[in-house]
């Protein structure tokens, strides 16, 4: 199994890493301490790293809505905003479980993004509202 490039670079750390080289499907790292280090570059992922904290996920259905929609939320807590594309705070409200049910008969019709904090994770997705 490969190796993530975040992994490579952190175990690097103390080698003061001075050049970085791909070359013949291979990448070449070269360290003022540790000499060059060859790693096959069709074994390195690329990416960001799974967890918990990222993983969260928002949720919204029916999108387009002109009444209400349903947010579902893997953690079940957090903070949704929801502003127009005009940057106006229409909605600010703490949740406290993973089905979550906005009213939207006040809000015009148009292009929202529906935010969801959850400590320092921040998800955001688009929805539509029709009238």
């Amino acid at each position: 199994m490969g190796q993530n490039f975040t992994d490579i670079i952190e175990n690097l750390y103390n080698n003061n890493v001075h050049s970085i080289t791909m070359m013949n499907g291979f990448l070449y790292i070269g360290t003022e301490w540790g000499g060059v280090w060859k790693y096959d570059a069709s074994l390195i992922t690329v990416g960001i790293p799974r967890s918990n904290s990222i993983q969260n996920t928002i949720n919204i259905y029916p999108n387009p809505t002109a009444d209400n929609f349903t947010m579902l939320v893997s953690s079940g807590k957090g903070n949704v905003k929801i502003i127009s594309s005009s940057g106006e705070l229409v909605y600010d409200e703490n949740i406290l479980s993973s089905k979550w049910q906005i009213n939207t008969n006040d809000f015009k019709a148009g292009i929202y993004f529906v935010q969801l904090m959850e400590g320092d994770v921040r998800k955001t997705s688009k929805l539509i509202i029709t009238k």
